[in-house]
């Protein structure tokens, strides 16, 4: 990794800096933190690849939200006017820092709605179309032959994910053709939506931030409404006030089925797969314990259709907005 100074000098910060860590760790890449003249700020680097123009996509992404009231650290830009470093294959880029809390499933639910109003209300229009990984499922004989391959290997998790099965073919068994299709966010799980954390002088309004934004891209609204209320609907009450407050806030998604289900149906099952696959594939203790966590994050607490229809009955017969 490169010297504190050296992104100073890239990004226009002043010196001397100093860089420690990495802080943070996710799937596609890892967080240092950077500190100049006692300010903080975060350096994301990249673990794998990223075409710059989807850098450019969910820099200007961000920047919308941010101006139709979504909290989200503040992008620097380098000395160059650009998004992001790219030097020797990898990706750089700097953030404000923002001390954020644990990821919580329980934040404030009308504070999650308003700030995905905003953010549906910035997407804009999509210019490709909705990529595989949100619409397509993984499918009963490929789950068969995944269990397989796992049950021959003495995966630990084999016999918890034979057990849901069935379940996961018959929530498959509902998905349909994306609709409403705008530019979306497509990661917001807890882990990228989270409170500002006690002490942190940002902490003044219950709104999440909004952070790790690469993902972004073509999905269906409604689909990403549905996502943020299996993730935060965890009662009958925070579903609806959530809903309640999307709507109020003019976000443009409805839901008005099981099948705008989909997309977090997608999502989750093809993690789940991807994370299966990279047991099979890992050499080490350390790489199959974090693959062999994924899977069992999900194993136990599982997304079933009947949670689907819990949640719309939730939210059947919210208030529309007046007027």
């Amino acid at each position: 990794m490169r010297s504190g100074d050296w992104f100073a000098d890239r990004f226009g910060l002043p010196r001397p800096a100093t860089l420690e860590g990495p802080v943070d760790r996710g799937l596609q890449g890892q967080v240092w933190r950077l500190t100049c003249s006692g300010r903080a700020y975060a350096v994301k680097e990249a673990l794998v690849p990223i075409d710059p123009a989807q850098v450019g996509a969910a820099y200007a992404l961000q920047l919308r939200a941010e101006a139709a009231g979504v909290r989200a650290p503040r992008q620097l830009l380098t000395r160059d006017g650009e998004p992001a470093a790219y030097v020797d294959g990898e990706t750089l880029r700097v953030f404000d820092w923002v001390e954020l809390a644990a990821p919580d499933r329980e934040l404030d639910p009308g504070a999650l709605g308003r700030s995905l109003a905003a953010l549906h209300r910035a997407g804009g229009p999509a210019g490709a179309p909705v990529d595989p990984w949100f619409v397509d499922p993984v499918g009963r004989d490929h789950w068969r032959e995944l269990l397989a391959e796992l049950t021959l290997a003495e995966a630990p998790f084999a016999g918890a994910l034979a057990a849901v099965t069935d379940e996961l073919a018959a929530s498959e068994a509902i998905m349909q053709p994306p609709r409403d299709v705008i530019v979306c966010h497509r990661d917001l799980w807890a882990d990228n939506v989270r409170a500002v954390a006690p002490g942190d002088p940002g902490r003044t309004t219950p709104d999440p931030v909004v952070i790790d934004w690469d993902n972004c891209g073509p999905a269906s609204a409604a689909g990403e409404l549905a996502m943020v209320l299996v993730e935060f609907g965890t009662s009958t009450a925070r579903a609806r006030q959530l809903h309640d407050a999307y709507v109020d806030g003019g976000g443009p998604a409805r839901l008005t089925g099981i099948g705008d289900f989909t997309m977090p149906i997608a999502v989750l099952h093809h993690l789940v797969e991807l994370a299966a696959r990279q047991w099979l594939a890992a050499s080490g203790d350390l790489a199959r314990g974090r693959a062999a966590e994924r899977v069992t994050e999900f194993t136990d607490d599982p997304f079933f259709l009947a949670d689907g229809h819990r949640l719309l009955d939730a939210v059947s017969g919210s208030a529309e907005p007046a007027g």
